[in-house]
Order: C-alpha cells, then sequence, then structure tokens
C-alpha cells in the first residue's frame, strides 16, 4: 500500500520547487525615527501665496466689472504690482 500526502503530488512540487512552504518573514525596519521634536519650525509667517491676494481679487473685480478693459483698472494694477514687488 502506497501513501501519499497531497504535497507530494506533481502540481504541489511544482508549486513549492526550491520555495519554502512557511510564509516568508518580514522585518521591519525603521529608516526615520518615530518620535517628534520639541518644537515646531516655522519658516514664514504666511504663505508666498496668501501676499497680494486681496490686489488680485480687487484688479479682476475691477476688470470683470468693466469687461476686461483694463484702461479702466489702472490704480488696481499699480497696487497689484507694487505688492508683488514688495514680496
Amino acid at each position: 500500500m502506497f501513501l501519499s500526502s497531497p504535497i507530494f503530488k506533481e502540481s504541489a512540487l511544482a508549486k513549492y520547487a526550491g520555495r519554502s512552504l512557511l510564509p516568508k518573514k518580514r522585518f521591519f525596519k525603521e529608516i526615520l525615527p518615530f518620535a517628534s521634536k520639541n518644537h515646531v519650525s516655522q519658516l514664514k509667517e504666511k504663505p508666498e501665496g496668501e501676499m497680494c491676494m486681496k490686489e488680485l481679487q480687487y484688479l479682476f473685480s475691477c476688470l470683470k466689472k468693466w469687461e476686461f478693459d483694463d484702461l479702466n483698472c489702472t490704480a488696481q494694477h499699480d497696487k497689484y504690482t507694487r505688492c508683488v514687488k514688495e514680496n
């Protein structure tokens, strides 16, 4: 009488040929430390995108009012360009 388990069948041998039957063990590698610092770094008080937003909104509202004719909105345009040059 010949006894064989399913592991020794041809399909099972081809499936696990040269590999372990147990799952691979993966170990965690800590690249950066998980602990946070005791202080928060602030490079700038305001983000750069919000520096001249009011002036830009006034300019666009004026342009919309005058149907994008920039001759009537020179004051708003000057204020916006001054703000951009300062920042």
